[in-house]
């Protein structure tokens, strides 16, 4: 499959790569609601609630 001009990989589908309970990095109670909002679709998707810049490099 294609997405966004990256080919993904049918595994990353499987049910063992979505978590079922909420995981938040950093884990601190008084920004969730910022990692929320910011989070990108596909780690919503699995229950991972980071920033939107989680995977830009310096």
């Amino acid at each position: 499959m294609l997405t966004d001009r990256v080919l993904v990989l049918s595994w990353v589908y499987r049910d063992s790569y979505y978590l079922p309970e909420p995981w938040f990095y950093p884990p601190e109670l008084s920004i969730r609601a910022i990692q929320i909002v910011e989070n990108p679709g596909a780690f919503l998707d699995r229950n991972i609630f980071v920033f939107d810049n989680v995977l830009q490099r310096a």
